[in-house]
């Protein structure tokens, strides 16, 4: 089974699901070499990664990323689970970093794949192994996809 599902529950930002779902192809099989694997995405306003964050994580505020993972339901698969994602969270740290959105909101995909695949960022020499392998993963996709195309207003120059 290969399989990427993608659900937009938020319109603050606009987003072309194709390219997103291309580039998550892209990731898991170019890049991971993965292929048995079933994917959702979900795309959160603001309120909604809030409110996720702080029912199955205590977390209070808003977050990035959120990853469930759900292989214990199917071993048979490399990867299954859940990554949600928040597009307005991805706007506000773009501004910060001075980078494209679409490139902040590839990374939170790359990060959610990462702890699909085990990696951990609790402890500082787990997150220095993470943030290294979501670097060149990212350095990769950014030379074999337009990370511009996922954006609904991919030719703007904000880009």
């Amino acid at each position: 089974m290969n399989e990427i599902q993608v659900r937009n529950r938020q319109r603050a930002c606009r987003i072309r699901t194709p390219p997103l779902l291309q580039v998550a192809r892209h990731l898991l099989e170019n890049q991971l070499h993965l292929h048995a694997y079933a994917l959702g995405l979900h795309l959160l306003t603001l309120s909604g990664m809030i409110a996720l964050n702080r029912r199955w994580l205590d977390h209070e505020g808003p977050t990035d990323v959120i990853t469930f993972d759900h292989r214990a339901a199917d071993p048979s698969l490399c990867l299954y689970g859940e990554i949600f994602l928040c597009p307005a969270q991805a706007q506000i740290q773009a501004r910060r970093f001075r980078v494209p959105w679409t490139l902040e909101l590839t990374r939170y995909l790359v990060h959610g794949v990462l702890h699909l695949q085990d990696y951990d960022d609790q402890s500082a020499p787990d997150r220095c192994r993470m943030k290294r392998r979501e670097n060149q993963l990212l350095q990769k996709l950014r030379r074999d996809v337009d990370l511009r195309q996922i954006s609904g207003d991919a030719g703007s120059s904000h880009e």
